[in-house]
């Protein structure tokens, strides 16, 4: 009878304990990609009323490091168009940020932006990489197979072998894409 217990004790630990790990997964470990202004400067161009606009400099960054390719980061748009808030109107901007940045990378990026406007917000969709094997190509089978070699298999391979075949896997963006929100005040720059 105490044994049972002892086990049914054990059991519901465990379970609780990997419950939470199952439900948090491999891919949510990935920081949400950063936006900020890299510089502000007068554009040259005047809109229909007369006032001239501004060339405003938005920099994308991965904050997940070191360089590999799991912590590569892809982004893109979530179907609503960037905005900037000028007098209290939120009004649409032509561009878009979506982009693949590897880890620790960033990426520039030039809107043409009204006199006035004292806030952006960039609506986006950002998710990590997965392996992708080609199912049906020859190679594809033979990558896969070659993978999962032992080590000490793989390394007596000769390097003409390697550059045949191709190295490692290619990856592409995971199937969790998640939505962020970002509002960026442009009034400080």
């Amino acid at each position: 009878m105490r044994v049972g217990r002892i086990v049914v004790i054990t059991s519901l630990t465990c379970v609780a304990l990997l419950v939470p790990l199952a439900l948090v997964g491999p891919g949510t470990r990935l920081r949400p990609p950063v936006i900020s202004v890299v510089s502000m400067d007068p554009a040259g161009i005047f809109d229909d009323m007369g006032k001239e606009m501004w060339l405003v400099t938005f920099s994308i960054s991965n904050p997940n490091t070191p360089l590999r390719p799991e912590n590569s980061l892809y982004v893109k748009d979530s179907g609503i168009p960037i905005e900037v808030k000028r007098t209290n109107v939120w009004t649409a901007v032509e561009g878009t940020l979506g982009c693949h940045l590897f880890g620790g990378a960033k990426h520039d990026r030039l809107y043409l932006l009204p006199t006035g406007a004292d806030f952006s917000r960039f609506s986006l969709q950002y998710t990590g990489t997965t392996p992708i094997f080609a199912k049906n190509e020859p190679k594809g089978l033979l990558r896969r197979f070659v993978q999962r070699l032992p080590l000490f298999v793989r390394c007596r391979l000769p390097s003409t072998f390697w550059r045949w075949l191709g190295f490692g896997p290619d990856y592409g963006p995971s199937s969790n894409w998640r939505e962020i929100n970002i509002e960026i005040p442009l009034s400080g720059h």
